[in-house]
């Protein structure tokens, strides 16, 4: 959704999202990147704004991110952090998200919130999740903004 020359709400994209597949099989959908906050109206992702999955450093993206099934056995977890705060909220499926205390089951319309938290995420299931990721950096502390 945009805004036309006039001022009025209007659809000015309706392209699909570019895909990412990544060696391990999840699909990540760049549904938006946005390289500072706060957003301007006229801003639009670059096209040439491929983080890969890694979380910006700077702005925020909004994904959906299609994990499949394990296969044979679910690896070793891979726990892992970054400066960032994690929105998931699952659409389809159940996914594991593995902490460094407990492991915590997501099932479809939950949302879990990981700020700058070591984490992993598996689907031991036999149908692929899928859910939306908003990834924000967070600011050290200290500074404002």
């Amino acid at each position: 959704m945009g805004v036309d020359g006039r001022g009025a709400s209007t659809v000015v994209c309706d392209d699909a999202s570019p895909a990412t597949t990544l060696p391990n099989g999840i699909v990540l959908d760049e549904v938006w990147q946005q390289r500072a906050l706060p957003a301007g109206r006229a801003d639009f992702p670059a096209v040439d704004w491929t983080l890969g999955p890694d979380s910006p450093e700077s702005g925020a993206v909004v994904r959906i991110l299609t994990v499949p099934p394990a296969r044979d056995r679910p690896a070793p977890p891979d726990l892992h952090s970054d400066p960032s705060l994690h929105v998931i909220t699952m659409l389809d499926g159940e996914l594991d998200v593995i902490l460094e205390t407990e492991r915590v089951t997501l099932s479809p319309g939950e949302t879990i919130v990981l700020r700058d938290s070591q984490h992993d995420l598996s689907n031991r299931r036999s149908v692929a999740a899928r859910f939306v990721y908003t990834s924000f950096p967070l600011r050290e502390e200290g500074t404002s903004g």
